[in-house]
């Protein structure tokens, strides 16, 4: 059985070989799609090289810069095989890694191995995505809150992402997450395939980690796309309320502790499913009506520093 493998490139002259060259290990991978998003460095040449190097297996397509999610989906259309991974341009596979995913293809639709995290400035750690939430809550539940994996950590089945329509590109930041809620909404069995198969390069200034406020503004809106399909489905049951109203408190409490009005979105719609605000927001609220939202933060930070101090 062979796998597709689509790496999504942006400017990634730096790391493309590598990752390359860790797809090429994989026996399994006779199709390995590197789609350009646009570079204006020398990513395009390298994955030019290799596909001469590696005509038989290697394949490039460019484009102008549309994005990541784009870029992935620009390949998806071109993956020949049953089974694909993605991935980024900077993230590794493992040795055998796909032998032993393979393994388990008859028992799951989405096979998921653990993954170590690495980078500049970071602990080396290993990590199975909150695998437990998979059993406990089930699938759908947990791909819409704790559950995650990168997608090099990942083995799905392409007439499933098909099936789904891909990425979202209208969540920039989360769009990886956002997969693995709509393959699990799809009704695909995920399987752990218990090995540390890939290695997910964590980046200080990556979008996710340099904007708080675009992260959680995704955040909020995937979670008001989710209501809306659980909503359309019947009714909210109770695990899935409880859920969004710690999401939108948690996107209300970020905005507000970053001195944005976009607090008051998802607030009201924590209120609206019945959601109450932890104290320490509840207080910033109260304070910001007299002093403003900025004062109101820095006295909170205060009273936080001072609670700790005297706690030594």
């Amino acid at each position: 059985m062979s796998v597709s493998i689509v790496i999504p490139a942006y400017q990634a002259e730096r790391t493309l070989g590598a990752t390359l060259e860790s797809a090429l290990a994989q026996a399994q991978a006779d199709q390995i799609i590197v789609v350009d998003d646009g570079s204006t460095d020398t990513t395009l040449a390298i994955a030019h090289e290799f596909a001469a190097a590696h005509v038989d297996r290697v394949e490039v397509l460019t484009g102008p810069n549309q994005g990541v999610s784009s870029a992935r989906n620009r390949g998806l259309k071109h993956v020949r095989n049953d089974w694909l991974v993605f991935l980024d341009s900077d993230d590794l596979l493992l040795p055998d890694t796909l032998q032993q995913r393979l393994q388990y293809a008859a028992h799951g639709d989405v096979v998921v191995c653990d993954f170590e995290e690495f980078g500049e400035g970071i602990s080396t750690r290993i990590r199975d995505g909150n695998w437990h939430l998979i059993d406990s809550e089930g699938a759908e539940l947990a791909c819409a809150g704790s559950f995650w994996v990168p997608p090099a950590a990942l083995m799905m089945k392409t007439a499933a992402v098909r099936a789904i329509g891909g990425f979202r590109v209208d969540l920039p930041v989360i769009q990886d997450a956002r997969l693995l809620f709509d393959l699990a909404r799809y009704g695909q069995q995920f399987v752990r395939a218990k090995h540390l198969g890939a290695r997910y390069r964590v980046v200080i200034n990556s979008l996710s980690r340099r904007s708080q406020l675009r992260f959680w503004q995704d955040v909020h809106h995937n979670g008001q796309l989710m209501e809306a399909l659980w909503i359309t489905d019947g009714s909210l049951n109770q695990k899935q309320r409880v859920l969004l109203q710690g999401l939108y408190e948690s996107a209300a409490s970020v905005f507000f502790a970053e001195n944005s009005t976009q607090w008051r979105a998802p607030f009201t719609d924590m209120q609206r499913l019945g959601g109450k605000a932890r104290l320490r927001f509840r207080i910033g609220i109260v304070l910001a009506k007299i002093v403003g939202q900025t004062q109101s933060n820095a006295v909170i930070g205060f009273l936080a520093t001072l609670k700790r101090l005297l706690s030594k």
